[in-house]
């Protein structure tokens, strides 16, 4: 502050040391009167307090005093008894008044002494309002032995001082019971009786008035405060002058010193005598005046320094930067706002911004207000249209600046050229909706999971299994929709930790109830940094694989008791499989007669049985027209389902016991253009379909195949009349040896099994129609035979064109009368097509339906055998992961069918490079896992695998009519033993360096070693 500024303020150097010598005596008078008047209230109470004190030992005394008086009396009248000339002045209470009223009389003039009680005969004992408080007060707090208060009696002042009187077991000789009173008592008074031990019958009251007391307090207290004052003003004095000295001329000098720095003299320091005074706090303050004074000079030339620092950060900004007054005018611009928006080296400082971009927009000027009235404005994209036609695309910050007084003196202006950026997001965005596009054509359910195990993204078939919508979806845990979420969750971990699961089976829970079996597949997501972020998942439905297994293996159990069953006991199993292969609760099988006309019921399934219809088995033979509108399957010759039964126009009522009907499918079993049964079942928990439809239909004809073969077996069994045709009628073959083990007897049937007459095998041996290595042990069946052992069991037999033919041999010894063995019989049952439908099953659960090449379960097993392989012959093994490259444009572009033909050439071209014990397998999608065995050098496998990648690169035709498509491969190879690790990790180290492959370019070959000559390397040729 100028100095001319200090002084017409008032504040020059003698008015400054004048007015803090006022202000310094002032205060530290103020100080001391109050702490002085704080003392005296302090001490006035303290004294008062005193007193009372005093006055409450004083009254409690003279109480005990007067109480121990009436004891010695009461004491002397029990040890000497009641004087019959005794006057009642004798008695205790009268005795105690009488003591009061002679310490009134001897000289405590002002003290009223008093025992008043309620019960009082005379009226100068009976209480006032006071003493009557204090009785209550008494007999609320029964443990209270004093009390003291203050009131006014007749226009009086007095302090109440209280004791309470109890009755005590000698009050009770006389105010007891009238048998305690003694008889001269009796006689005279009539004395107040019932009074308990404890009880309060009376109070001993102390009135004294209250002027001299507080006449006392007041001496007390002006005595003691004519002390305290004198000492107060000797402080005064002494402090006064003791800060006078220490402070005041050493605060002027301080002043002094400010006032020459507030002037502008950067060089003003307080004097060094100053400070040599002493260590004390204005000493210190000198010093940090001092310290202050340099910062001040040092701050100053520092702020010239920065001010051209500013200039020249504004100017070499890495960012567009600008800086504009109220009017908009260039201040600072950095070259980088120069160079983004075309301004060169013409000149800017001074000039308006809207004449230098006459194309900024009205919008733009009204957020330049906003700025300049003291917003801060941002704009993460905004598109900018220039005058030449172009279009820039900007990220911009404005924020105002102030000066010094507070006020907005302008505006700054950070810009960002995001134009390129901007593309890039575009393409982004279109690339996301392309890649969706991908996801929701795929028939299986996909899921992409987060690391916490919760659904980030799914696609239309996931909500199509579930029931859920994708909103329900996100966020929630994935395992949750499992039957068996703990074994989902433990998928889940072994994709974090083995990088992907295949064909883990597991049940998909519906929102409705129902269940989907399906095969999880599961592969890790990585970031650029290689980290795991997500995991994705695919569910293929695998129902129908799953019912035609079970419909197999359903058959199976009917044939391999074909034997054992009774024709009701085949039926009603045949029922109980397609029953339980529908969940449905009620089942049942009728025959049609030849008549086409007359229903025979036949059984109902185990479950119909177990409770659920009681039907009359009188009403189970009908007519057709009686039959109800499950009967239209026979009339309208084909299968009907009825998932709404209720609502049936024509149904009828069903007979007593029935159970009620929901839903129902009925299929006839069709033989040369007759129907000869009816398989129906009902009460599904869900509507049938056609796959319930294909499952009905199997075992409805199933079933009757199985009650024809019963039949002739019933029909063989009972007429050895017939047992020729039967014989030569029958599905089976019979084969009649004798001793020495030659045919004597075939029928029609077993010669065309062999595919010659029954005349051409007469007197030939079997050894005739079996393969070489099948011999031996036809030769052990042969042995048991003439042990007398019967057998059942598989034997492949040897047609006459050299194929194979498989069959159920039921064989059994024949004896002679003798006892001796004669030879053998046997029945031959086709079991091809059981054969070839387990070698199917066998088969699928082997090699990758599509190409043919081993799965993951045959690939398991090889590599185990290579691996001991390896290490009995000290060599190498290769285990190589394969993933072909521009596979998916394929298959988006030409459509799945040509991806398969295109997989199954490629599964040709490996089958036919590869040797013979090598293997080729397929894990699934795209992806071939090589083993490559025998090999002496990594060089071997290196050239191996180059080879191949050639083959896979050349051209396929794939669609008729569109030009052949090219794919490349990448190829991750680890070498066992070099890799000494167990089988899954060898294929999860090839399956990394596949990825190694893939970031590394594609169509190439990596390495897992990090130090082999074949990490990394690309494809040559």
């Amino acid at each position: 502050m100028p100095s001319s500024l200090l002084q017409r303020l008032g504040f020059s150097p003698p008015r400054l040391r004048l007015g803090l010598k006022f202000k310094l005596w002032l205060g530290i008078g103020l100080t001391l009167a109050l702490g002085f008047g704080l003392l005296q209230i302090g001490h006035f109470y303290s004294i008062r307090a005193s007193a009372l004190d005093a006055l409450r030992l004083e009254s409690r005394t003279l109480g005990y005093l007067l109480k121990t008086t009436d004891e010695v009396f009461h004491q002397a009248l029990i040890e000497s008894g009641i004087p019959l000339g005794a006057t009642l002045d004798l008695l205790p209470v009268h005795a105690l008044a009488r003591l009061a009223e002679g310490w009134r009389l001897q000289g405590l003039a002002d003290v009223e002494i008093r025992v008043v009680s309620t019960d009082s005969p005379s009226p100068n004992n009976r209480p006032d309002a006071v003493e009557r408080a204090s009785m209550e007060h008494f007999r609320r707090e029964p443990d209270l032995q004093e009390r003291l208060v203050r009131a006014h009696h007749l226009g009086e002042a007095r302090f109440y001082y209280a004791q309470p009187i109890l009755t005590s077991a000698d009050c009770l000789l006389c105010h007891g019971t009238a048998e305690q009173v003694p008889a001269v008592l009796r006689e005279r008074l009539a004395l107040p009786l019932g009074y308990r031990e404890g009880e309060l019958r009376a109070i001993l009251s102390i009135r004294i008035p209250t002027a001299p007391i507080d006449q006392r307090v007041r001496g007390l207290f002006i005595q003691s405060m004519l002390g305290h004052l004198a000492v107060f003003i000797a402080l005064f004095i002494v402090t006064g002058l003791l800060l006078q000295r220490l402070i005041i001329d050493r605060i002027g000098t301080l002043h002094q010193a400010t006032s020459r720095l507030a002037q502008g003299h950067y060089d003003a320091r307080v004097e060094d005598c100053f400070v040599a005074r002493g260590a004390d706090e204005l000493t210190g303050l000198a010093l940090a005046f001092n310290a202050m004074a340099e910062q001040i000079a040092l701050r100053q030339r520092q702020l010239v320094e920065s001010e051209e620092r500013l200039r020249l950060f504004i100017k070499h900004a890495p960012a567009a930067l600008a800086m504009f007054d109220r009017n908009m005018r260039y201040l600072a611009a950095s070259r980088r706002w120069l160079s983004d928006y075309g301004l060169g080296d013409t000149p800017i400082l001074g000039r308006s911004h809207y004449e230098v971009f006459p194309e900024i927009p009205e919008r733009w000027k009204a957020i330049h207000q906003r700025a300049l009235n003291g917003d801060i404005v941002k704009s993460v994209h905004e598109a900018f249209a220039r005058l030449d036609g172009s279009q820039q695309w900007l990220r911009w910050e404005i924020y105002p600046w102030h000066r010094f007084d507070g006020c907005i003196g302008g505006i700054v202006i950070f810009t960002e050229d995001i134009t390129s950026q901007k593309a890039a997001e575009d393409a982004m965005e279109e690339a996301n909706h392309y890649h969706r596009g991908l996801l929701e054509a795929s028939l299986d359910a996909l899921v992409v999971i987060d690391r916490e195990g919760r659904i980030s993204d799914v696609n239309n078939a996931t909500e199509q299994l579930t029931g859920y919508r994708r909103t329900e979806l996100l966020g929630t845990e994935f395992a949750a929709y499992f039957t068996r979420p703990e074994e989902a969750r433990a998928a889940y971990r072994r994709a974090f930790e083995q990088g992907q699961v295949r064909d883990c089976a597991l049940d998909l829970r519906h929102r409705e109830g129902g269940r989907t079996p399906v095969l999880y597949n599961a592969s890790v997501y990585r970031n650029a940094e290689g980290t795991v972020v997500a995991v994705f998942a695919a569910a293929r439905d695998v129902t129908q694989q799953q019912r035609f297994t079970r419909i197999l293996e359903a058959r199976l159990r009917l044939l391999e008791h074909l034997d054992d069953w009774s024709l009701e006991q085949m039926l009603r199993a045949s029922i109980d499989e397609a029953s339980a292969l529908t969940d449905s609760l009620i089942g049942f099988y009728h025959f049609l007669g030849e008549d086409q006309q007359t229903l025979s019921f036949q059984t109902w399934s185990s479950r119909t049985l177990d409770g659920v219809c009681q039907v009359r088995t009188e009403l189970l033979h009908y007519p057709l027209s009686e039959a109800g509108v499950w009967a239209d399957c026979v009339r309208e010759r084909h299968p009907i389902i009825h998932n709404d039964y209720a609502a049936l126009p024509n149904r009828r009522d069903l007979p007593e016991g029935h159970a009620e009907l929901i839903r129902e499918l009925v299929v006839p079993v069709m033989r040369k253009e007759r129907i000869v049964a009816i398989l129906g079942v009902g009460n599904k928990a869900r509507d049938y379909d056609e796959s319930d439809l294909q499952i009905v239909t199997t075992f409805a004809d199933l079933a009757w195949d199985l009650v024809e073969r019963k039949r002739d077996a019933e029909a063989l069994r009972a007429s050895e009349a017939r047992y020729r045709r039967i014989v030569e009628t029958t599905s089976e073959g019979v084969w009649i040896l004798d001793s020495e083990a030659r045919t004597s007897f075939v029928n029609a049937r077993m010669a065309s099994l062999l595919g010659c007459k029954p005349d051409a095998m007469l007197g030939r041996s079997v050894e005739d129609f079996l393969f070489p290595e099948d011999i031996p042990a036809y030769h052990e069946r042969l042995a048991a035979r003439r042990n007398g052992r019967a057998e059942h069991y598989e034997r492949r037999l040897r047609r006459v064109d050299g194929s194979e033919q498989w069959v159920m041999v039921s064989a059994t010894p024949i004896w002679d009368d003798q006892g001796q063995f004669s030879g053998g019989l046997a029945m031959l049952s086709d079991i091809s097509l059981l054969k070839a439908q387990q070698q199917r099953l066998e088969r699928m659960a082997h090699f990758d339906p599509l190409t043919g090449l081993p799965n993951r379960v045959l690939l398991t097993d090889r590599l185990h055998l290579a691996v001991a392989s390896a290490q009995r012959h000290k060599r190498l093994l290769a285990i190589c992961y394969l993933d072909l490259d521009g596979f998916k444009p394929v298959n988006d572009h030409l459509g799945h069918a040509a991806g398969d033909r295109l997989l199954i050439e490629i599964a040709r071209r490996l089958r036919e490079a590869l040797r013979g014990e090598d293997t080729a397998a397929r894990l699934g999608g795209d992806e071939f896992v090589l083993l490559l065995g025998d090999l002496t050098t990594p060089e071997q496998c290196q050239g191996t695998l180059e080879r191949l990648l050639r083959i896979i690169a050349a051209p396929h035709e794939v669609t008729s009519g569109q030009p052949p498509v090219q794919v490349s491969a990448s190829i991750g190879v680890t070498l066992y033993p070099l890799d000494q690790v167990d089988e899954d990790s060898l294929l999860r180290h090839a399956d990394q360096a596949m990825y190694r492959a893939k970031q590394a370019g594609r169509s190439r070959i990596c390495r897992y070693a990090d130090d082999a000559d074949l990490d990394a390397a690309p494809a040559s040729g």
